[in-house]
C-alpha cells in the first residue's frame, strides 16, 4: 500500500502524457516551434532586430518556454542556423539526383533561387 505522499504525486504528474505526448516530447516540440519562429522572425526582422518576445510570438509560445530550451538568443541563433543548414544540404542532395532544381525553384527555407 502506498503512502500517497507528495513525492509520489509529483512523480505521477511528471510522467503524465498530454495529447498522447510525454513531457520530453512536448518540450522537444516546443523547441522546434521556437526554432521555426526564429527562422521566420530573422527573415522578417533580421537577427539584431529580433527579440525573444518576437520569436515567442512567432512560435505561439510564452517566454517561459524560450528559457526552457535556450540559454540565450545566441544559442537559438546557432540552432536556427543548424536547422537551415540541414535543410539546404538535404535540398541540394535531392537536387543532385535529378536534373537539378528548376529555374526560380524555392528552397524550403530560403525563398526563390535564380540561376545566372
Amino acid at each position: 500500500m502506498s503512502s500517497g505522499g507528495f513525492g509520489e504525486i509529483m512523480t505521477t504528474a511528471r510522467a503524465r502524457n498530454y495529447a498522447g505526448l510525454s513531457a520530453e516530447e512536448r518540450r522537444l516540440a516546443r523547441r522546434e516551434r521556437l526554432i521555426e519562429g526564429a527562422i521566420r522572425a530573422y527573415g522578417e526582422l533580421g537577427y539584431r532586430n529580433t527579440t525573444v518576445k518576437a520569436v515567442c510570438e512567432a512560435a505561439g509560445l510564452t517566454e517561459r518556454y524560450f528559457y526552457e530550451s535556450f540559454a540565450n538568443s545566441e544559442a537559438l541563433l546557432v540552432a536556427a542556423f543548424d536547422a537551415v543548414s540541414r535543410r539546404v544540404f538535404t535540398w541540394r542532395k535531392s537536387a543532385r539526383g535529378s536534373a537539378g532544381p528548376p529555374r526560380n525553384a524555392a528552397m524550403p527555407c530560403c525563398g526563390p533561387i535564380t540561376r545566372c
